[in-house]
């Protein structure tokens, strides 16, 4: 039996394949790896779960001068890769030997509240100790309703009308 090499016909569209260890991407590719934001627009749920890799610009857009559309050069730009867990796109991107930026992920309306309540805490109380809580009860008596009177569990302390 012979061995013969696979070698394609004529005319065929392949390119050749990249050597063994030459990277497929053009060098200074920066990968940015973030989850899919729900557009505005739309109240849609669908692939806003995925995780997204894109390429940061190498080189600034220009003005076309002709039509004054915006262009450039930078083709790796539109290309976009997308998993379905971020352990992935991360493995994905080293094993391309990509630079890795990774973005937090976008946080809900109450995460963003507890958010921000947790800084204006630490900002108010910056120059000492933060209390256990960072939003104190008043000190000062609650006022008793007319139904805990009637059952006796509120009012003024002390002797009541009754007791006499």
């Amino acid at each position: 039996m012979t061995a013969t090499t696979a070698t394609p016909g004529i005319g065929h569209n392949a390119r050749p394949l990249p050597p063994v260890g030459h990277p497929i991407w053009p060098d200074g590719a920066e990968a940015v790896i973030a989850r899919r934001k729900r557009p505005v627009w739309t109240s849609g749920q669908a692939r806003t779960g995925e995780w997204v890799q894109r390429f940061e610009r190498r080189t600034p857009p220009f003005i076309e001068p002709l039509m004054g559309w915006t262009g450039g050069d930078d083709t790796l730009a539109q290309v976009e890769l997308t998993f379905r867990f971020r352990d992935e796109a991360i493995a994905y991107a080293e094993r391309q030997g990509l630079a890795i930026r990774v973005e937090r992920e976008p946080m809900t309306p109450v995460q963003m509240w507890s958010e921000h309540r947790r800084r204006a805490a630490e900002e108010r109380y910056a120059g000492g100790p933060m209390p256990a809580k960072s939003f104190p009860r008043s000190t000062r008596p609650r006022p008793s309703s007319r139904l805990d009177r009637r059952r006796g569990w509120g009012g003024p302390v002390g002797k009541s009308a009754t007791d006499e």
